[in-house]
């Protein structure tokens, strides 16, 4: 019944060797931390360096097939249990092993029999490791011979279970709650059944570890652990023993509510003895009104001295699933403050699809050709409609709740091409004035295609202007005035294409434009100067007012 796990000596040309390997084990479960090992070998006579960086994808490639064919891996991208990549040496004849997870580079979902071959390029050419002068570097590439994995499912270990407890002589079978409370640390127990004619020694729970599947049969859960002191135990022949273990909700936090089960996985013991599973436990975990309601009002009386308010993270956490309940809650027996929380979840809850995960968000507005602000996200009106129709007093609303969203808040305009400079100006200065509690300064954004670094037009800084290159655009056309003559107004005039395209010195440049003009000739005239992360301080020429 066992699992052979097949470790390939690798076959590699060049200054370097490189193998894979994977420790053998009875059986590995599809959901195990499965660990991958790179070996590298310097076969040159003098030492290299090189950059170990595997578990980004950028410098390994982990190839894999099955008897269908190869299988996509991770794109480039840090893996789930990153490690910062780091400069190191190789010396001829020492070889170095790094380790990194199977789950780093792929994600199993049948089981059989799987072939891995691995890449790795020491040094690549966007790479300048930090090492000793005078050190040669690892550039080449190196790849091994493949090595053989076996999994099962999760379906099919548990199908194995009463011919494990009999090869194992053991048995576990795990009691509890078919449902979690929401606050309260719930009681599991766990019955170790020794069915074999002699005593047998274990280690409570370093030899014991708990699964949770959601209804996909897939691990989920890495927080939901048994935590407690490392405990030797004796089970006499035929005898049992019992032990218990808490879980709460704040474990299942990264998971949807739903429906899980649980087991608890008795791992590998001396000599390939076989891992046994124990019976799987079904267990709920969702907020009824009831219990919403109750966290409410917990929540509304605040956090004690030096405590955390438990019950409004709980809340914050689920937002988003939990909106329609609090949408319909029912808070007649409610008191005031309680009353107030509520709806300000249930708006924070309307508006979570937005931006589901906490961070910097920024909101768009749209100005039209009589430059009045509107949100071309439907989902901001049609929640904020009922209480006020102005977006400026719906922006404070926001931030008013922006915490419960775990938001940093920021605005950003989109102009239609024909409203007029003069109005745009108007609405960049009036949002910033409208709160200092902005992330970033309210702008007009210009998306630079696959760069992360936008174009952004800002409106000027009261008082006087700092030396920073200007250009004037009015119907005469543009002049442009480098920075270092920007203090004194000297030096200005007329600018060919040619000249902007090639300016790369400062990012911010201050417009002065004519009032009269439209967005979308200022931005014609300024198209030369578009780079990336270029920053625009936006003002009007006093020689028009509109």
């Amino acid at each position: 019944m066992g699992i052979a796990i097949l470790v390939a000596t690798a076959a590699a040309r060049g200054e370097v060797r490189l193998e894979l390997r994977i420790p053998p084990a009875e059986a590995y479960v599809i959901g195990d931390a499965i660990p991958l090992y790179w070996r590298f070998s310097n076969l040159s006579t003098q030492a290299l360096g090189f950059m170990w960086e595997g578990c980004c994808r950028l410098n390994g490639k982990l190839e894999v097939r099955s008897a269908q064919g190869s299988l996509p891996t991770f794109p480039v991208g840090q893996a789930l249990a990153h490690m910062f990549a780091k400069a190191d040496q190789l010396d001829p004849g020492v070889p170095k092993e790094y380790d990194t997870k199977v789950g780093d580079w792929i994600q199993l979902e049948a089981s059989g029999s799987y072939q891995l071959q691995g890449t790795y390029r020491g040094v690549l050419p966007s790479q300048f490791p930090q090492v000793r002068r005078g050190l040669a570097l690892w550039r080449d590439a190196a790849q091994s011979a493949p090595i053989a994995l076996s999994v099962l499912t999760v379906a099919e270990y548990h199908n194995q279970r009463a011919t494990r407890e009999q090869q194992r002589g053991l048995r576990l079978t795990l009691s509890g709650p078919q449902r979690l409370p929401p606050l309260q640390p719930t009681p599991f127990r766990v019955r170790i059944e020794n069915t074999s004619d002699k005593a047998v020694r274990l280690t409570w729970p370093d030899e014991e570890a708990l699964w949770v599947l959601d209804a996909r049969d897939r691990r989920v859960a890495p927080a939901a652990v048994m935590e407690g002191a490392t405990e030797p135990l004796e089970i006499p022949a035929r005898g049992h023993v019992e032990r218990s273990f808490t879980l709460s909700s704040d474990r299942f936090e990264s998971e949807s509510f739903g429906e899980y089960s649980l087991f608890v996985d008795l791992q590998e013991g001396e000599g390939g003895a076989p891992r046994v599973p124990s019976n799987r436990h079904s267990l709920t975990w969702k907020l009824d009104a009831e219990q919403v309601r109750n966290l409410v009002a917990s929540a509304a009386g605040g956090a004690g001295t030096g405590a955390r308010n438990a019950p409004l993270k709980l809340l914050r956490v689920y937002l988003g699933e939990l909106g329609p309940t609090l949408a319909t809650l029912d808070k007649s027996a409610l008191p005031l403050e309680a009353v107030q929380l509520a709806d300000r979840l249930a708006l924070a809850a309307a508006l979570k699809p937005i931006a589901p995960k906490p961070g910097t968000v920024e909101l768009e507005l749209g100005l039209s050709a009589q430059g009045e602000a509107f949100w071309t996200n439907p989902l901001i009106p049609g929640a904020l409609a009922s209480i006020d129709p102005s977006p400026e007093k719906q922006a404070l609303q926001i931030l008013g709740i922006r915490r419960h969203l775990g938001w940093e808040l920021a605005v950003r305009f989109v102009p239609a091409e024909d409203a007029p400079v003069h109005r745009v100006v108007q609405q960049l200065s009036r949002w910033k004035a409208l709160t200092p509690d902005w992330a970033s300064v309210p702008a007009v954004v210009l998306s630079m295609g696959a760069s992360n670094a936008p174009v952004r037009w800002r409106s000027a800084e009261s008082g006087s202007a700092p030396a920073i290159p200007r250009m004037e655009i009015d119907a005469a056309g543009r002049r442009w005035t480098p920075a270092s003559a920007s203090a004194g107004g000297a030096g200005s005039g007329a600018a060919s294409e040619e000249a902007l395209r090639a300016y790369s010195g400062l990012e911010e440049i201050q417009v002065l434009a004519d009032p009269a003009m439209t967005w979308g000739r200022l931005r014609k005239q300024l198209e030369p100067l578009l780079r990336p992360g270029r920053q625009f301080v936006l003002s009007l020429l006093p020689t028009v007012q509109p």
